[in-house]
């Protein structure tokens, strides 16, 4: 008798596997036969055996398991997207809209996309990188802290030399320095920049030709840029050749440097020592003083050290050179400047942040656009849906439909995006003054974002249309019952109230930029600089400045002209030290000077608060044997004194009297208020910063190019041998607002595209909702309704949105406005009148986008409209 088989299991996670890879409901059949073969191995050759061979069999099916559903899903999406075509086919209208929506949302993000990369790439290609500090100088003045980039000279020598944290140090001679460069014929007036020679070893400039670290060995060398050597040479290869400076100074070119990158901080063309300017200016001890605040200096640390640390021996260095310094120091990293600024509100990183809020609102207000769209015609595609439904077709595969059909659309937008963008792109960066590109396919980093984007645009817009239509009861809509439709009109609707309101904080705060914008060009300056302009004084006219004034008084087209040593925008000259009776010994602020002749008050038409200027009595004698000077009004309040005129000031051994205070002219951007100034007669020293560099005439007008003509005549008369130059103070003033300006065209672009973006979902949803009426209407007009009637009935719902959008959006773009405001020391007034501006045009623009359907039902024959449906 033989004995009975064992009864074997399987194994319980091998057989559910095999479950899941069998094809649905077609499992039970394979799976017994599989039992009784493993209970036959198992009793025969073993269960080891038996589990081995059945695991085997899992593994040979899986790949055909993947094979299989992999065809299936390529069959199903292949369906998905034949069927997505119909739809946008047989809905030409609705889908442009959308489509074209979509593609201006995604490129004006791929534009912003662009200007945020410029931005933040600032200053990031220096190898050092990450341990470049500039110092910057905390000093109280009175009731607020000024914080600037001004560092005593002596200042970093001392550190590189007595603190082993730092690796190096390089200064610049704060102020544009303007010198007349020859080359043979060729002879230009040019910026240049004062800087140490370690400034090349710090900073990631890359020369095409010399050595960074032998670059500048000496004070008669210099390095230009490629741009400049094809200007002077005609060739790069310029190592060795000779420029000479004012016609007196021979300078050998040591080094070329590769053009600078549009996204450096730094924008120079020619670099020379600053040991030279010493000689030039004639202020021996220019590069060893305590007490002037005119150089910038930048550290290069150690990578473990800590810049708290070093801060506090900064600002005790400082005092050791100067114990009258009662100021802090601190080390802010190089990079990022450009973004946050030495104080908060100077840097871009307000206008990138705002900036991309608005490309996310744009890019919002199209996604609401399609979701807007796609629900609204929800009620045309519930015959699909049932019918889907009603042959078997669950909520996933609707689900799956929809979001093909949304994400074939997207890809469709993104390809139309990119089209756009390139045609758009030069008259973009011409507003804003960059060199952005839309090559996502060659920058991965642009790349990855862009596609980032156009997926969770596709998801967003997706979303909601997919899981609302696929939720569809197959009952209700046999039944043809529109109940399922009164939730997604609710929603319709608040969607559109978000999207005018996001338009209208958008059009609040463009228009509020451009106030301001504005009453910075106009606001009154404290003085006249209409018609002021001015010419350098150089070359033979250092000696000669004297007899060239008198001559151009003898212009008819001229009243005045002045001698000054810095222009209002350049006053970059600044002293400590100051003491005067009554002072608060814990403040020893840095006081801006500058040089200028009697016929300074007249010829920029300032205003005289108290006292009396300089005299022309005065020009035989010097400033400093004289002792007397002129402040402003902040100068005044710093003192404490109602009156000042006749109090003693003091700056190391000189004692000076203040005879006069003139008004506070503003010769700062309106982004801070003018601080404490004083003014010198005639040459402090006769020396170094404070030299007559600067004739200013005012104009009269007139023949201005004939004026100007003259003046050229008698300035080449002086001056032979130097190019001649003239510029327009006025003009100089409209550059310091052109950040604001471009941010100002920036915000007005992309508010007009979000406001077409919104007006093409309203014109949609118009369409739309005329379409549902159309019974509605002619039932109207046949019982005697006019067409204004019938316009005004569709219009008034798109109304009272408009006006729910307003309430929303006032006191969010209040708020923005209000804050953005606050980084400006003079500021416009945000009043009632922009609201309500703002409100009748957004109503404007609503009507105008639905006035066109609404007309064209009102104007339909009542007949063909009883016929619909």
């Amino acid at each position: 008798m033989s004995t009975p088989n064992k009864l074997w299991k399987p194994p319980v996670f091998a057989a559910k596997l095999l479950k899941f890879i069998l094809p649905d409901g077609r499992w039970n059949t394979p799976l017994g036969d599989f039992e009784e073969f493993f209970n036959l191995l198992a009793n025969e050759k073993g269960i080891r055996r038996a589990r081995l061979w059945y695991w085997g069999q899992i593994l040979r099916l899986i790949p055909i398991k993947l094979i299989n559903s992999l065809m299936e899903s390529l069959q199903m999406f292949n369906n998905y997207l034949k069927v997505a075509f119909r739809s946008i086919r047989r809905h030409k209208g609705y889908s442009l809209i959308n489509i074209l929506g979509l593609a201006i949302g995604l490129a004006c993000s791929l534009m912003i996309l662009a200007w945020i990369r410029d931005e933040i790439s600032f200053d990031r290609f220096h190898k050092n990188k990450d341990t470049l500090y500039i110092v910057a100088t905390h000093e109280h003045q009175g009731n607020r802290t000024a914080i600037h980039s001004g560092t005593p000279s002596a200042l970093g020598p001392a550190l590189k030399t007595e603190y082993p944290e730092i690796v190096n140090t390089a200064r610049i001679c704060n102020g544009p320095h303007t010198l007349n460069l020859s080359y043979g014929d060729k002879r230009f007036q040019e910026e240049v920049e004062a800087v140490d020679p370690s400034f090349l070893e710090m900073f990631s400039f890359r020369l095409v030709e010399g050595d960074a670290a032998t670059a500048l060995p000496n004070p008669h060398s210099l390095v230009l840029t490629e741009k400049m050597a094809f200007k002077y040479f005609g060739t790069t290869d310029v190592l060795g050749k000779t420029i000479k400076v004012d016609n007196k100074y021979d300078f050998l070119v040591t080094g070329v440097l590769e053009n600078l990158l549009a996204n450096s901080s730094f924008q120079f063309d020619f670099l020379f020592p600053i040991t030279f300017f010493e000689k030039y200016w004639s202020f021996p001890e220019l590069l060893n003083r305590w007490h002037d605040f005119s150089f910038t200096t930048y550290v290069q640390l150690e990578k473990s050290a800590v810049p708290s640390k070093i801060n506090r021996e900064i600002a005790g260095r400082i005092h050791q050179g100067n114990t009258s310094f009662t100021g802090e120091s601190s080390l802010q990293l190089f990079n990022r400047l450009h973004l946050y600024g030495l104080e908060s509100g100077e840097g871009r990183i307000n206008a990138v942040r705002m900036i991309s809020l608005i490309g996310v609102f744009i890019l919002l207000i199209a996604c609401i656009n399609f979701m807007n769209l796609t629900t609204a015609r929800s009620g045309n595609r519930a015959k699909e849906i049932r019918i889907r439904k009603v042959i078997g077709a669950n909520q996933s595969d609707i689900v799956k439909q929809f979001y093909a059909e949304s994400f074939l659309m997207i890809f469709i937008s993104f390809l139309l995006a990119l089209l756009l963008a390139a045609l758009a792109l030069p008259l973009y960066n011409d507003v804003t003054g960059k060199a952005a590109t839309i090559s996502v396919f060659s920058q991965p980093v642009l790349l990855w974002v862009a596609l980032a984007v156009v997926f969770l645009s596709g998801l967003i817009s997706g979303t909601y249309p997919a899981v609302f239509m696929s939720s569809f009861q197959p009952v209700k809509v046999l039944k043809k019952t529109r109940s399922w439709d009164s939730n997604s009109s609710f929603f319709r609707k608040a969607l559109v109230v978000l999207q005018f309101a996001i338009s209208i904080i958008l059009i609040i705060r463009t228009i509020i930029a451009f106030k301001q914008v504005d009453y910075m060009q106009h606001k009154d300056l404290g003085f006249n600089r209409d018609l002021l302009v001015y010419t350098p004084v150089s070359g033979a006219l250092q000696q000669q400045y004297s007899a060239a004034k008198q001559e151009l008084l003898q212009l008819p087209g001229i009243s005045h002209v002045s001698l000054t040593s810095r222009t209002p925008l350049g006053f970059y000259s600044s002293g400590n030290d100051w003491n005067w009776e009554g002072k608060n010994p814990n403040i020893n602020p840095s006081i801006r000077f500058f040089c200028c002749d009697h016929d300074f008050v007249k010829t920029f038409k300032i205003t005289l608060v108290q006292g009396k200027f300089f005299s022309l009595e005065l020009a035989s004698t010097d400033s400093v044997t004289a002792g007397q000077l002129v402040i402003n009004e902040e100068m005044a309040r710093l003192i404490g004194k109602d009156n000042p005129v006749g109090m003693r000031l003091s700056q190391d051994s000189n004692h000076f009297s203040v005879i006069g205070v003139v008004n506070d002219f503003n010769y700062w951007p309106l982004h801070h208020r003018s601080g404490p100034l004083i003014i010198f007669y005639k040459t402090f020293l006769d020396s170094g910063n404070a030299r007559y560099r600067y004739i200013f005439a005012r104009l009269e007008p007139g023949n201005i190019p004939q004026t100007i003509s003259e003046i050229e005549e008698i300035i080449k008369k002086f001056n032979p041998e130097f190019p001649f130059s003239l510029h327009f103070l006025d003009e100089d003033y409209d550059q310091l607002y052109r950040t604001e300006q471009r941010s100002g065209a920036v915000f007005r672009s992309f508010a007009l595209m979000a406001i077409l973006i919104s007006c093409l979902g309203l014109f949609g949803l118009a369409s739309y909702m005329t379409e549902q009426r159309t019974k509605e209407i002619g039932i109207r007009k046949v019982l005697g309704a006019s067409v204004g009637g019938v316009m005004l009935m569709i219009a008034r719902e798109f109304i009272k949105w408009v006006a729910a959008a307003n309430l929303i959006a006032w006191p969010i773009a209040w708020y923005v406005s209000h804050n953005w405001l606050q980084n400006f020391a003079y500021r416009s007034h945000i009043g009632l009148e922009v609201f309500l501006v703002t409100a009748l045009l957004s109503l404007i623009i609503s009507l105008i986008s639905v006035v066109y359907q609404s007309l064209k039902a009102a104007s339909a024959n009542p007949i063909d409209s009883l016929r619909y449906e």
